[in-house]
């Protein structure tokens, strides 16, 4: 009895230490509570996967974590000094440092307005509107970024209090792509791809930059990857659950990238509709009765077609800020479009600009086109991601031979969402960011390739699938 008195006694001593730091933890920096609960869902989530696999992945998890714990620090020291004064004067520092701030300038916006959403929240600014407190400050007008990433520090600053690390909730979310990466290329191909894959999107260093300061690319790449990983399992055996976690999923994006979730919903539905377990004559027979359909339905309702080209014509005209090429810019159509006041632009037309869109936005920037401190910066992601390019397809080939109705899902999911974004981005910067939103599935290509090259797949390839 006494034996288990002392050890009561040496157990609660040994935990009062523990106590007292997480109630200084949550006195002092409560935001540190919430970011060890999402990392623990995380790795309790790596611990349904069998041994083999968690281990893998838990290293590979915890090593990128370390790699985003430096970038973050990066990243937090270079908008303190754009905020000092003084070194603006220095000209090494303002073509090393100063160039780079662009690439911190949506962060920086979202730290500035997060702290006016708190201040809002707080009843700071009176009866002033939101848009008011967001774009009006000391005499000069703002534009209007009110996103999910505002939000998001807004009601953190609000409710855990004005912390830097509120910030860190980006990183912590950027992970579970690696997550989501391993898991769609197992789907795909085989567990060595989903191993190179996993590894090669954990140390990109693009995947490292978006996951510290932009959750909006970050999430939405996250949740594409979600539904393909949904779009793959359905194939499987149907299920409609898979259907409603991919509206799910894509309903979500419009917190993020409002504008990406038509082109996404018919990726999902022609891509599920090739899911379908029927034969492939019978799928093409309905393909033929649905265009039948919809030639009759213009035809007897001609304003139908002239709403769809109106929104084809919106797509185009994005564009429109663009037509003088210079800079970081470039022009996907012809040049006259924009000069007509009421553009009516042909369906060859877009068909014509396709191949210049989609060779911009899968290689812009140009390596050969560096004009700024920034783009030199970028010159390792953009040769990394050229020798992803040059794998790619003969994966893609491979991929299609052993893994035909996989491979094809991703090829009939990403064919339509990628020929949208080809038509409709005409910024280097933007395409580059945008185009993130898909090179995991070009990643997950490339390493079947990999794999293929150093021996990987013997095993593989002599499984009947």
């Amino acid at each position: 009895m006494i034996y288990k008195n002392l050890s009561l006694n040496l157990k609660n001593k040994y935990l009062i230490l523990p106590l007292i730091l997480a109630g200084l933890i949550l006195a002092f920096e409560p935001v540190i509570a919430l970011l060890i609960m999402l990392l623990t869902l995380l790795f309790v989530n790596l611990r349904k996967l069998s041994l083999e696999k968690h281990d893998f992945l838990f290293r590979l998890i915890t090593v990128s974590l370390f790699i985003r714990i430096l970038f973050f620090v990066i990243t937090v020291f270079s908008i303190s000094l754009h905020y000092s004064t003084g070194w603006q004067k220095h000209p090494v520092f303002h073509k090393v440092i100063g160039h780079t701030t662009q690439l911190f300038r949506d962060l920086q916006r979202e730290i500035e307005n997060g702290e006016r959403l708190d201040g809002y929240l707080r009843g700071d600014y009176g009866n002033a509107s939101i848009k008011d407190v967001i774009t009006y400050e000391e005499g000069k007008t703002r534009g209007f970024f009110l996103h999910f990433g505002v939000y998001t520090q807004g009601f953190l600053n609000f409710i855990l209090g004005r912390s830097i690390l509120n910030l860190f909730i980006y990183s912590i979310a950027g992970l579970w792509m690696i997550l989501l990466v391993y898991l769609v290329a197992k789907e795909v191909f085989c567990e060595n791809v989903a191993k190179v894959s996993s590894i090669i999107v954990a140390f990109m260093p693009s995947f490292i930059i978006w996951s510290v300061i932009n959750i909006r690319t970050s999430m939405t790449m996250i949740l594409i990857l979600l539904i393909a990983y949904f779009i793959l399992r359905f194939a499987d055996n149907n299920h409609i659950k898979y259907i409603i976690l991919i509206g799910i999923s894509a309903a979500a994006i419009n917190l993020f990238k409002f504008k990406l979730f038509l082109p996404l919903c018919l990726s999902s539905v022609l891509a599920l509709f090739f899911g379908l377990k029927i034969n492939l004559k019978r799928k093409l027979f309905i393909i033929f009765i649905f265009l039948i359909f919809v030639l009759s339905l213009f035809i007897v309702r001609p304003h139908i077609l002239n709403k769809l080209t109106l929104r084809m014509e919106d797509m185009a005209m994005v564009q429109r800020a663009y037509v003088q090429e210079g800079g970081t810019t470039y022009k996907i159509y012809d040049e006259y479009i924009y000069r007509e006041p009421e553009p009516k632009i042909p369906i060859f037309r877009f068909i014509k600009a396709l191949p210049k869109g989609i060779f911009y936005f899968m290689l812009a920037p140009f390596p050969w086109r560096i004009t700024h401190t920034l783009r030199l910066y970028s010159y390792p992601q953009i040769v990394l991601w050229y020798l992803i390019l040059l794998f790619a397809p003969i994966g893609l080939l491979t991929a299609l031979r052993y893994r035909f109705k996989y491979a094809g899902l991703v090829i009939v999911f990403l064919a339509p969402f990628t020929s949208i974004l080809a038509l409709s981005l005409g910024n280097e910067g933007i395409a580059a960011r945008h185009r993130d939103l898909i090179s995991p599935f070009i990643i997950v290509f490339a390493s079947v390739a990999l794999c293929n090259l150093f021996g990987y797949l013997k095993n593989y390839k002599t499984q009947d699938y």
